[in-house]
């Protein structure tokens, strides 16, 4: 049996403790992220509800004639009323981007699309955890 003290900076005991035989076993984390969810249908991304803490990602691609703009919203709102994040893209401009967000377990989000011309996009959902 070993004996274990801890002291504090000013020198008096603070704790002690006799340890035989300890075993300690941690979780072992196997996936930090889920598989990703294609909520790209008007359905899957107008007012989700995060079963746990996870991402939304927002992404698209500009024909000749494309824009678009994509807002996200995440709160505990029914709808979520709480503007985090826009992308937007206009072909021919450097200014465009696509987003992601963060959505906390029992959060609800959404994003909010407005486009026109040519112009493909997706919104992605992925877990954090299990």
């Amino acid at each position: 049996m070993q004996k274990l003290s801890w002291r504090s900076l000013l020198g008096f005991e603070v704790q002690t403790a006799n340890i035989a035989n300890l075993a300690v076993t941690a979780p072992k984390v196997t996936s930090l992220f889920g598989a990703a969810v294609d909520c790209s249908a008007a359905a899957d991304h107008d007012n989700e509800l995060a079963a746990t803490d996870g991402l939304v990602d927002f992404s698209f691609t500009l024909g000749a004639d494309g824009h678009v703009q994509g807002d996200g919203y995440t709160d505990n709102n029914n709808p979520p009323t709480t503007h985090w994040k826009r992308g937007q893209g206009e072909h021919g401009s450097c200014l465009g981007a696509p987003f992601t967000m963060r959505v906390r377990k029992g959060e609800r989000w959404k994003v909010v699309i407005a486009d026109s011309g040519t112009v493909n996009w997706w919104i992605f959902w992925t877990p954090i955890g299990s």
